[in-house]
């Protein structure tokens, strides 16, 4: 007769069993919210646009792999190390691509510096979360020895979710193509850094112009200035001075590198691509004309970034960090004893002067800190806006100064002179978690593209504002028919006849690309306290 516990037991029994179960169930269902929550930080992290389906199909994969000790050391935590790191890079930039890429090739001690400060309390959660998530989710599945590959039911749902949903982040893609875009164009510059293909250039100049100007500065979108609607006058000097000033001018990025790149060489206007042999420094060499080359951007070194390479093929060159890549935040004021010292020395030939300015780059309100007035925000939500103004008027007053050098140096010796400044690209808004508004790259806007041109010479007699659209990749064929060069590589390009372009060379496509948003500006009526500057508090 087989022998059976007294019922007191086995009621006992089941309910421990239950409870085993039930302990487990709970367990395995914190553990795996925990690996979902986890995967949704991550992607965040790598920058995706994070919705349901990602999550889960990331919080499956997690969880199957989290337990097995070779596989969390080898796969999972190096993921979560990489998305922590990179986290506060997608919070700026987004997924990696050329633009991410080169900029961290082209960023210095004081703009690593600079753009730590932009990690906000919020965006180094989202860091620490990833790592605190990680290690919570492997100490639940070894205290309750959670081996979901041993339950059928986990792994035949795990197997059609992922069937389902596929595919959770495009961040491997796109820094493997980012990768690549950024080798070829770092291959392509390391060809052409040291060799020209213009060959010979003849320099026709009717006006008698010997110093020409191009002023190249940064992160202004036109909409921002007083010269080109916006309702406050903080271009004075740009708004009344005798010159031409163009309303249509298209950038050829969104970024100084991928801008600059494609305004100061003759690109290809069919693939919107950079041709390092045929740029605006050589092409003036070519030309005979003697070169000078004068910035307030970082230098690293002789091959790093597009734009200082360019700079390096002058005849004459100064980086103000050269010498000091941890100095911060020079004034763009620090270009004007440079210059004049430039230009009162004594010249043979015609000259091409390129100023590289520092203009409103980001942090904006660092830019203007040798402004002896500032435009008061309405409230502390509005204060990169205001510096943002102040920055532009700061601008304003750089061009002044240039041109009053120019004209003390026609007086003294009879020497004409042309100025042309453009801006190599807009910045958009963002608003931040605590309702600040902070002016950057984060995202593309229509505005990013929509850059001020302006030329003023000896010969200018009154102030004209052209409407005409014309266009980055075209630049350098523009900058050409300004100075007077003809060469047989060269196509006729006038920037300053008042005529829009018969094509977009598919910049429309390329907007397109870059998923734009909408992003007007913030009045004045609504981002300042007082349309007239005050004296500095900041």
């Amino acid at each position: 007769m087989r022998f059976l516990p007294p019922p007191r037991l086995l009621r006992s029994s089941a309910k421990r069993e239950l409870f085993t179960a039930l302990r487990d169930a709970t367990a395995f269902l914190i553990y795996f919210v925990a690996c979902s929550v986890l995967a949704k930080q991550i992607l965040r992290c790598l920058g995706d646009d994070v919705h349901t389906r990602e999550t889960l199909l990331g919080g499956i994969f997690l969880a199957f792999l989290i337990p097995t000790r070779k596989l969390f050391l080898l796969f999972v935590l190096p993921l979560c190390m990489l998305a922590a790191l990179y986290g506060p890079i997608a919070y700026i930039y987004g997924q990696p691509d050329y633009q991410s890429l080169i900029s961290v090739l082209a960023t210095n001690a004081s703009e690593a510096a600079e753009f730590l400060s932009f990690i906000t309390p919020s965006v180094a959660q989202r860091s620490i979360l990833v790592l605190a998530l990680v290690l919570v989710a492997a100490w639940i599945a070894k205290r309750f020895s959670l081996q979901p590959w041993r339950n059928k039911t986990c792994v035949i749902a795990g197997v059609a979710t992922v069937v389902l949903l596929y595919c959770p982040t495009a961040f491997f893609s796109n820094l493997t193509r980012g990768i690549s875009v950024t080798q070829q164009d770092l291959s392509q510059l390391q060809q052409y850094v040291s060799h020209s293909s213009w060959g010979e250039s003849s320099l026709y100049n009717p006006a008698g112009i010997e110093d020409f100007i191009l002023v190249v500065g940064e992160s202004v979108r036109r909409d921002y200035l007083g010269a080109y609607g916006y309702p406050l006058d903080n271009t004075p000097f740009i708004s009344r001075t005798p010159g031409i000033l163009v309303n249509g001018l298209t950038a050829g990025d969104v970024f100084t590198v991928g801008s600059l790149r494609l305004m100061l060489t003759q690109a290809d206007v069919a693939s919107w691509s950079p041709r390092y042999d045929f740029n605006i420094v050589d092409l003036a060499k070519s030309a005979g004309m003697e070169t000078i080359w004068l910035s307030n951007q970082g230098f690293i070194g002789l091959h790093d970034t597009p734009i200082s390479s360019i700079g390096m093929r002058a005849d004459h060159y100064s980086f103000p960090t050269m010498a000091d890549s941890s100095s911060t935040n020079f004034s763009d004021m620090v270009l004007l004893p440079k210059f004049h010292a430039f230009l009162t020395a004594k010249a043979k030939t015609p000259r091409l002067f390129v100023i590289h300015t520092i203009g409103s780059h980001p942090k904006v309100c660092r830019r203007i800190f040798d402004l002896k007035e500032h435009y008061q925000p309405a409230s502390s939500e509005f204060e990169t806006v205001a510096c943002y103004l102040d920055s532009i008027r700061k601008t304003d007053l750089f061009l002044q100064k240039v041109v009053d050098m120019l004209r003390q140096k026609e007086a003294d010796t009879g020497r004409k002179f042309s100025m042309l400044y453009f801006a190599d690209h807009g910045q958009v808004h963002r608003k931040m978690p605590n309702g600040y508004i902070s002016i950057d790259n984060n995202s593309t806007s229509f505005h990013h593209f929509e850059i001020p041109l302006l030329l003023i010479d000896s010969d200018s007699r009154e102030h004209i504002v052209q409407k005409a659209s014309k266009y980055g990749v075209r630049f350098v064929d523009g900058l050409a028919h300004w100075i007077g060069i003809s060469n047989r590589h060269l196509l006729s390009y006038d920037l300053f006849d008042g005529v829009s372009d018969p094509e977009d060379y598919g910049f429309p496509n390329v907007l397109a690309s870059k998923n734009p948003i909408q992003d007007p500006v913030y009045p004045p009526s609504t981002a300042l306290k007082t349309l007239l500057p005050q004296p500095a508090s900041r």
